[in-house]
């Protein structure tokens, strides 16, 4: 069932099985009868799900709250560590058209069934706006716009994410003195400042690894670790980018004929 706070302080309680609680204005309180070690709580902004392990209450969704309350403790809302329920939905083609963009779903799928899947989030927003000037200028810097744009429209638009924050960060050795391997600051910094002062990529994870071995050996065709280890270790080391996507196209006329100018495809 639904629980609705008005204007004030309120305890809100779905009285056993699955429930959405709505706070409101004011210091809004969650109250749960069992101990904290027996819930699973995952957070997105405002947004919160918490799950009963002992099977009671199943699943809550709760807005606006800013206190859960147990038997054993109380828990500020805002203190429990953000999970990225959007990106999360927007990794997987399968989830954007079964569940939209909605916080409640991503945190809730998360919960029953990602963790125990071993599923990730890959997908990055500001990565996405990067790569997409337009998108920007309508959403500045709103993450959960941007994702909520590409599950709703930007997958079936076929817009992809073609920014590379930490190939970018490699591609600029100050910004990574700055910023380190932070994928965040390396798309904030593009968007705010390296696309005005002509800023491009330049590195290339892949040309990174097939230029070594025993990187690849190591790495597979995982380009973010790739990247790390250039940031990290392989600048230090003196490595640098030896092959080149077109000229390796250029030199076997049977592969230009399979791949035609695609470096990427070339390169794997």
């Amino acid at each position: 069932g639904t629980c609705a706070a008005g204007a004030g302080d309120y305890i809100l309680n779905g009285g056993g099985g699955e429930a959405t609680l709505n706070g409101s204005v004011g210091t809004d309180t969650a109250q749960y009868f069992n101990s904290s070690v027996n819930y699973t709580i995952l957070r997105d902004g405002n947004v919160a799900v918490i799950q009963d392990l002992l099977g009671n209450d199943g699943i809550d969704a709760v807005i606006d709250v800013e206190v859960l309350s147990f038997t054993d403790l109380n828990i500020e809302t805002s203190q429990i560590d953000q999970f990225s329920s959007l990106e999360y939905i927007a990794t997987y083609s399968a989830l954007t058209s079964v569940l939209g963009a909605s916080k409640v779903g991503g945190l809730s799928h998360f919960l029953m069934f990602g963790q125990n899947e071993g599923r990730t989030v890959t997908f990055n927003s500001l990565e996405y706006l990067a790569s997409h000037e337009d998108l920007f200028n309508i959403f500045g810097f709103d993450e959960d716009g941007a994702a909520a744009h590409f599950i709703e429209f930007g997958l079936q638009e076929n817009r992809d994410v073609t920014f590379d924050a930490l190939e970018y960060l490699a591609s600029h050795r100050d910004l990574y003195d700055v910023f380190g391997a932070d994928k965040d600051a390396g798309a904030l910094h593009f968007l705010q400042t390296g696309r005005a002062e002509g800023r491009s990529v330049t590195f290339d994870g892949l040309e990174y690894l097939a230029s070594h071995r025993d990187l690849y050996e190591s790495f597979g065709l995982n380009t973010d670790a790739a990247t790390i280890h250039f940031l990290e270790v392989g600048y230090d080391e003196g490595r640098s980018v030896d092959f080149d996507g077109l000229a390796y196209l250029a030199s076997y006329r049977e592969l230009y004929d399979a791949f035609g100018l695609d470096e990427e495809a070339a390169t794997i």
